[in-house]
């Protein structure tokens, strides 16, 4: 479970130092959802 996060905060800070748009948009979903699970 925390290997879990931790994987998705990891992409999420890679997505926002490379600043892609497409990348972008499916973490905003994957967080969304891991928001919900929260």
């Amino acid at each position: 479970m925390y290997f879990f996060i931790f994987s998705v905060i990891s992409l999420l800070s890679l997505d926002k130092s490379a600043k892609s748009r497409k990348s972008n948009n499916s973490n905003n979903k994957i967080f969304d959802r891991l928001n919900r699970i929260l």
